[in-house]
């Protein structure tokens, strides 16, 4: 209080290491000096120090003045180490144009009680992306709690209790991770508790795999898996559906590739903690290491060929045997006596042995498919009062539709306003009603569950400024509590929670009302994915469900990417139904469930499609030498059946009608017909070789006439 009529007063302020500043605050005017006094009386012998500003030496000292005593031009003084001793009365004077004096006594307004070292407890030693987490700070003596992130403020999303002692994240994401800490302190001493480090869990997402997609025979493949997961995921490797490896490692490698590691490889990523599990694919091929005559090319070349053996063939059998038999019956017949007198000549007999044939198939090799990866984000955005119209719109088929639509223009017409914090709250988990917008100074407020605000709703009222007391109405349970802002926050909610709530906030103005609607939602339970049989062949008709309690929404993804607009899938995107199951619809595929409050992923479900008709292991070069094979043994059998086809039409017809001609002869010349006779290979040379006899020159041609001339 100042002698000359004006009012300062003096603010003790704690520092660090348990010092205090005792602040001025209301001084006017440029100051000329000031005395500071330790004790009741104003004595020379009470005085601690004079300060001068300007002054060369302004610091003088009094006779209570000691080393842990520092003044300020702004007349602040500085007590450094408080200790038990300097727990007194002290006055102030200080001379501007005018005098001003105030006295604080120190032994009434200071918690001598060192604060307690605080630590940091949390609500859940887990801490997941999209989960809700409470950090409590614990300290004796504490008349302030303060918090901080990282060195930085806390983000603007958590919410404190009035005392500051808790602060709660309704939901966490990733950017929430970091060293937190809390500040006790009162007016003497404060303290910092240790770090406490909060890394969210989230993912796996994002998986990729790199590496070639095409590797020549011989040579080394390495496949590495990359996604985006905390903590760091463990990795399965897959190949046609079956498991090659399970560890952390992140990179297949294989060496001295060859054909049969031809196929599809998937990489699965797991997350430990979130428990989710995404993957993506990649189909590798192997190439030959020398060069690749395709199968076309091949039966080409096979076909010309088997032509050319034809041709040939037919040619040769033509000149082996219809040639000569066709001059053999082109040679004029002989008399009876003549014919008698002749040696009959045949074509030398050939032998042909039956061909045998095989029956061969070929399995042809699955078509190959690659699949891509893509992600996907789930954001949940706040209502925020420019959603009116979407609000009123979304909930129009609502049965407590009214009473939303009503709270929504109450919140716009009226200065204050609820927040639900979190926006959707789960059953089980805690809900605070944020009451914002109060102006002045709040005496009381009421707290009703129900349409309008009749006693039966009453939840209670609070009264007072400071010291607030409740009085409880017939919505009250032990799970609701109050906060001295006039909000509200109900703990382990039940699905009886939800409804109407409405606050009135009385100030020294006039009354203001707000209302809100809370939903208590259900979580949602882990989906399944079910087929609606096992062994799946292709061409099957085949439903793939996806089952979770409490779900409002199902997404499906195929080998980590959204299904192709060609699949067919029911009204509530629950089932996948295929008509006709092919090689392609083959994958890996997970859905997730949704509500406004929760989600959660199945886990991943690998469809594999079995063909009894084709082998699922063959790849290219298979296909190649099941070609050359086939075309080969295609050409064998023309080979055959034109050969034998001719020898049946041309050769054989000739040769047993000229057969026949030579038995009849034999026949009229008396000869066994069943004799044999050694024939010579060409019909033509042994024509050549044969020399007319003299006697055939007679008119009469007889051997045994000409025998009687020669005598």
């Amino acid at each position: 209080m100042s002698e000359a009529g004006g009012m300062i007063s003096i603010q003790p302020v704690p520092q660090s290491q348990g010092s205090i500043t005792l602040c001025i605050t209301g001084v006017t005017g440029k100051i000329w000096s000031f005395i500071w006094y330790k004790g009741t009386k104003q004595f020379p012998e009470t005085q601690i120090l004079t300060y001068i500003p300007g002054d060369g030496t302004p610091l003088l000292k009094g006779s209570q003045y000691n080393a842990r005593f520092n003044a300020f031009p702004n007349a602040s003084l500085q007590i450094l180490h408080f200790q038990t001793t300097d727990m007194d009365y002290y006055t102030v004077q200080i001379q501007t144009e005018r005098q001003f004096q105030a006295s604080l006594d120190l032994s009434t307004v200071i918690l001598w009680d060192p604060v307690t070292n605080p630590v940091i407890s949390v609500s859940s030693l887990v801490s997941k992306e999209n989960d809700p987490i409470k950090f409590t700070c614990d300290s004796s003596n504490a008349k302030r709690i303060t918090w901080s992130k990282s060195g930085s403020a806390v983000p603007t999303r958590a919410t404190l209790s009035p005392d500051n002692r808790t602060i709660t994240f309704p939901r966490l994401i990733r950017t929430d991770s970091g060293d937190y800490r809390c500040e006790a302190e009162n007016l003497i001493t404060k303290r910092i508790s240790d770090p406490y480090k909060l890394t969210v869990a989230y993912g796996p997402e994002n998986v990729t795999i790199t590496g070639p997609s095409q590797v020549t025979a011989g040579s080394n493949i390495s496949l590495t898996c990359i996604s985006d997961s905390v903590p760091p995921p463990s990795y399965t490797w897959r190949f046609n559906g079956k498991i090659l490896t399970h560890s952390p490692n992140h990179t297949l490698h294989i060496e001295n590739v060859s054909v049969i590691n031809e196929g599809n490889y998937t990489c699965e990523a797991t997350n430990s903690v979130t428990k989710h599990s995404d993957a993506s694919s990649i189909y590798v091929t192997v190439k030959e290491s020398g060069p690749r005559v395709t199968s076309l090319v091949v039966i080409i070349s096979c076909a010309a060929l088997g032509i050319i053996l034809v041709i040939t063939a037919a040619v040769l059998l033509c000149k082996r045997f219809a040639f000569p038999i066709k001059k053999k019956e082109e040679t004029p017949v002989m008399p009876d006596d003549q014919h008698q007198q002749q040696c009959t000549i045949l074509p030398d007999e050939q032998m042909y042995a039956n061909a045998v044939q095989e029956k061969m198939s070929f399995p042809t090799p699955l078509p190959r498919r690659q699949a891509n990866t893509q992600e996907g984000a789930y954001i949940h955005d706040d209502v925020t009062r420019q959603e009116v119209t979407r609000l009123i719109t979304n909930y129009s088929h609502d049965s407590s539709s009214s009473l939303r639509i009503l709270n929504v223009w109450m919140a716009l017409a009226s200065g204050i306003n609820i927040e639900l914090v979190p926006q959707y709250p789960v059953i089980h988990g805690s809900v605070t009603f944020n009451v914002t917008g109060i102006t002045g100074t709040l005496v009381a407020y009421n707290w009703f569950k129900g349409r309008d605000t009749s006693h039966a709703h009453l939840i209670l009222t609070s009264i007072g400024i400071g010291d607030r007391s409740s009085i409880y109405g017939q919505q009250y349970h032990s799970r609701v509590h109050e906060f001295d802002n006039g909000s509200l926050t109900i703990t382990e909610l039940r699905m009886k929670d939800s409804g109407n709530y409405i606050v009135k906030i009385q100030t020294f103005d006039p009354q203001e009302e707000a209302s809100v609607y809370l939903k208590v939602y259900e979580r949602v339970s882990k989906p399944v994915i079910a087929a609606s049989h096992s062994d799946i062949q292709e061409y099957d008709a085949l439903n793939l469900t996806c089952s979770a309690d409490n779900a409002e929404r199902v997404t499906w993804r195929k080998d980590n990417t959204p299904l192709a607009p060609d699949v067919t899938v029911s009204a509530d995107n629950k089932t996948i139904a295929f008509s006709k199951v092919t090689r392609k619809d083959a994958g890996v595929y997970q859905c997730e469930a949704e509500n406004e409050a929760t989600k959660n992923t199945s886990d991943l479900f690998n469809l594999s499609i079995s063909d009894t008709a084709e082998c699922s292991t063959c790849n290219a070069s298979t296909a190649l030498i099941s070609g050359v094979v086939c075309a080969v043994a295609v050409v064998v059998a023309v080979l055959f059946t034109v050969c034998f086809l001719l020898y049946k039409k041309c050769v054989q017809p000739v040769r047993d009608e000229v057969t026949r001609g030579y038995s009849m002869e034999r026949e009229m010349a008396g000869e066994d017909s069943y004799a044999i006779y050694d024939n010579v290979l060409d019909l033509a040379t042994a024509e050549k070789s044969r020399e007319e006899p003299t006697y055939m020159v007679l008119q009469y041609a007889s051997e045994s006439a000409y025998n009687e001339l020669n005598r």
